[in-house]
């Protein structure tokens, strides 16, 4: 393969795995390290084959790319940070078909993030595949490729189909870090171009990793004012206004700008679904439904669960049209999300649902998950959920039918007899639901020890005392060790006298 993997480096984290997923291709993967004093890159670099050049760090990751790629024994050039991976694709197909002096390919870069204890991804288009006879960086920091040519020359972004993943967000720390770093750089560039805009836009970006929305707000209206036409940072540009808007709640801005930019994403369902997304944030939830209908309807995303034969996708459109209050569409939709989901996911969707308290939506994907027979623990969590739906909008009714329905498969697991036992004492029967608690501890073989012991103990008590049997309700109690409740309950029934 006549390409170079141009990496460079002033770390080992997130290495190791940059280098495995290109290692593969048996090309030249050519390592600048920016940190000399870092020794152990140099030992990384000769275990992987690679061809190992120091740089000292002068501010300017444009002037580092660019000698990283004169190293280069080829002149293709695929640049990678080492904060990344390879996700799917190959670099030759794009140079094997394209015209290189005019020709940048872009990957997709999935970038996974951590904030607050909350994992997610984003997505990013990025320039990384070039001929270096022809193009070069340019920037002290979010370099960009720019032709070597003097003359006027119109760039053509062609998707590789190469996909990245991308490690660099996940510790919040190191980001807000970088952001203050990469700040001072971009503004040390404005100092010399003061109205660049692809300037403003990383600034904006760095703002929304600070929450300094007001800051960030300015910096992407600025970015927008000096696009004299369409870019390749112009649609991230956009979301990152748009997602400023939002999070400001200025939703009729938010609204304006997605209609006014709308040339800037129209075919592209990934940017449908984002904004859908925003919109939904955003309480707006007929714009949602709409932008998600969109999405839906082109069916060109990168990522499946944004496509109609993925689940999410209808999810997220019968949300916006149960807020919307379209019941019967939001039906439709969450039909159509279940029947593309396995028992597993049913059953987590179900309980997402549940402790939302959106108890019809639970038992819903709580019945779907009945439907494909699961066995063993599985069915045995399956039906106590959907009871406990039931009970939580009090149709004792179907739940004791739902119950019941089971009961030669589940009649020995305490979490059933538990569950029964709750049926028949919000119904009223105290009878059977005192014998139902008597069986559950009997059984054992809950994976809560409350259900085997104390609860159950606790609901008898509960009943007796009802029935004023108030002997046995003090015997049930005391079973209950340290349960605070039942501990009240003594005390009620027994008040320490004083004086």
């Amino acid at each position: 393969m006549r390409v170079s993997v141009c990496i460079i480096a002033n770390q080992l984290r997130g290495l190791k795995k940059c280098l495995d997923s290109v290692v593969k291709w048996g090309t030249e993967i050519v390592l600048v390290n920016t940190n000399p004093k870092l020794t152990a890159l140099k030992l990384l670099a000769d275990q992987y084959q690679c061809s190992y050049y120091t740089y000292e760090w002068d501010d300017d990751f444009s002037a580092a790319r660019n000698f990283a790629a004169s190293q280069a024994q080829y002149d293709w050039i695929m640049t990678l940070d080492s904060d990344e991976y390879l996700l799917t694709g190959s670099p030759l197909p794009f140079f094997m078909e394209n015209d290189l002096s005019k020709t940048v390919g872009t990957v997709a870069r999935t970038s996974f993030t951590s904030s607050e204890g909350h994992t997610g991804t984003s997505h990013e288009i990025e320039a990384r595949l070039y001929s270096r006879k022809h193009f070069k960086y340019r920037g002290l920091v979010h370099e960009q490729l720019v032709a070597r040519s003097a003359a006027p020359t119109e760039i053509d972004y062609v998707p590789s189909k190469i996909g990245l993943g991308h490690t660099g967000y996940q510790n919040p720390a190191v980001l807000t870090a970088k952001s203050y770093r990469n700040e001072q750089l971009l503004k040390k560039e404005l100092a010399a171009n003061p109205n660049d805009p692809y300037v403003y836009y990383q600034l904006g970006k760095g703002y929304l990793v600070r929450a300094e929305y007001e800051l960030a707000l300015a910096a992407f209206k600025k970015s927008f004012a000096n696009q004299e036409q369409a870019t390749t940072y112009s649609l991230d540009c956009l979301k990152g206004l748009l997602l400023t808007y939002q999070t400001l709640k200025l939703n009729n801005n938010l609204v304006a700008a997605a209609k006014a930019y709308r040339p800037l994403y129209e075919g592209d369902s990934d940017s449908f679904y984002f904004i859908a997304s925003l919109f939904s944030l955003a309480g707006l939830y007929n714009q949602a439904a709409s932008y998600y209908e969109t999405c839906l309807s082109l069916n060109n995303s990168q990522f499946v669960e944004h496509r109609a034969d993925g689940y999410q996708i209808w999810l997220k459109l019968g949300e916006a049209y149960r807020k919307a209050k379209a019941i019967e569409q939001a039906e439709y939709c969450y039909q159509r999300a279940s029947d593309k989901m396995d028992v597993d996911t049913l059953m987590l969707t179900g309980n997402s649902y549940f402790k939302q308290a959106n108890y019809e939506q639970a038992s819903m994907f709580y019945l779907a998950a009945l439907k494909h027979n699961p066995h063993g623990l599985t069915l045995l969590e399956l039906v106590c959920q959907l009871c406990l739906t039931y009970l939580k909008v009090k149709n004792y009714d179907q739940a004791l039918k739902a119950a019941l329905i089971f009961k030669d498969e589940l009649s020995g697991q305490a979490d059933y007899l538990f569950t029964l036992g709750n049926i028949y004492l919000a119904q009223g029967k105290f009878e059977a639901a005192l014998e139902n608690y008597r069986l559950t501890i009997l059984r054992g073989n809950s994976r809560d020890e409350g259900i085997n012991s104390w609860l159950s103990y606790y609901n008898q008590g509960v009943i007796y005392e009802y029935q004023n049997k108030l002997g046995l309700a003090q015997k049930a109690y005391q079973k209950c060790r340290n349960y605070e409740p039942a501990r009240k309950r003594l005390q009620n029934l027994y008040p320490t006298k004083k004086g």
